[in-house]
């Protein structure tokens, strides 16, 4: 069916495309054309288990931890939480919080034949494809740094032409000046990825050794596990990766409220600015994702009452529904 769509707008060019979509879009009842099928943010995304090398460098796992918050995507997840590390990644409740890094063992086989495009919906976004797109390079380099690479084109145009097979990418553009490839994919959207900086096999892997990224992961698990026994705040947004800080219960209080109000997106990040909530990022990040919560709301409540009960030697607390 995709390729139906593109010799349709080739047939409709100009002002004429917009039309050959349309009857594309009206005659997609079949299977092949999943339209409204887009990805959902709230959905972690799920990576290869191979590239977290989990038999080179072990797991572990926290015990359960009752305190501390996590927000992930503008959604607050209730505790208890376990972290857990699966080789090079990360995770929160089985969602993952810090990636594998892309690192080669130096031991590991180069691959013998192209990897398979993934089988997924050609609406689905660039991380659907982060293994698939690792898996050319890995294969395609071997290849043209050899002692016979082909002749016939680039490195960078044979990996551009191969991940143009992929179900979600509508093309590829090969920049030789800059190493890089151009990519665009069906739900118009557009990334670069570049053979040097993010999926390069250089002198950075030298440097890098087995024993250096396992203390790495290691440090990043016990700091997890310490953000929430101390009660903080772990929060993983749409555009921002992972991060922790804690404001005090009455300020995260007055800032849950905010986000939960029916306010226009810029009182509240007005509002959450004027009172310091974290930085202006964490904050334009989580106000437009941001979802109702009342358990959150109640336990944040429930947690400030505490703290002046505390302060003022009192046995009596206002009940959580009194107060609203």
């Amino acid at each position: 069916m995709r390729r139906l769509f593109q010799k349709l707008i080739a047939y409709f060019p100009g002002s004429f495309a917009v039309g050959a979509v349309s009857l594309c879009i009206f005659l997609a009842g079949c299977s092949g054309f999943p339209v409204g099928k887009k990805e959902d943010p709230s959905i972690p995304v799920k990576i290869d288990p191979v590239l977290f090398n989990t038999e080179l460098f072990g797991e572990e796992a926290s015990k359960t931890l009752n305190v501390g918050y996590f927000i992930y995507k503008g959604r607050y997840i209730p505790p208890p939480y376990i972290v857990k590390r699966n080789g090079l990644s990360l995770f929160i409740n089985d969602i993952m919080v810090v990636a594998p890094i892309k690192w080669r063992n130096p031991r590991s086989k180069n691959l013998e034949i192209p990897p398979v495009p993934p089988d997924i919906s050609m609406w689905s976004g660039s991380s659907s494809i982060t293994e698939f797109i690792d898996e050319t390079f890995r294969y395609y380099e071997p290849l043209y740094k050899g002692p016979n690479p082909p002749q016939d084109k680039t490195m960078l145009k044979a990996i551009a032409d191969h991940l143009k097979k992929s179900p979600n990418v509508w093309g590829t553009e090969a920049d030789e000046e800059l190493q890089l490839i151009r990519i665009t994919l069906c739900n118009f959207t557009n990334f670069n990825v570049s053979s040097s900086s993010v999926f390069g096999q250089g002198s950075v892997d030298v440097d890098i050794t087995e024993d250096s990224l396992r203390d790495m992961y290691h440090r990043a698990f016990d700091a997890h596990v310490q953000y929430f026994k101390a009660n903080k705040i772990v929060y993983k947004g749409l555009k921002i990766g992972e991060i922790e800080w804690r404001e005090n219960p009455k300020d995260f209080y007055e800032a849950v409220r905010i986000l939960n109000s029916d306010s226009w997106a810029f009182t509240k990040r007005n509002k959450l600015n004027a009172m310091k909530f974290g930085s202006e990022k964490i904050v334009a990040d989580l106000v437009p994702c941001f979802r109702y919560s009342k358990e959150l709301e109640k336990r944040l409540y429930d947690e400030y009452i505490k703290v002046l009960d505390e302060i003022n030697k009192t046995d009596t607390v206002t009940p959580y529904d009194k107060f609203q």
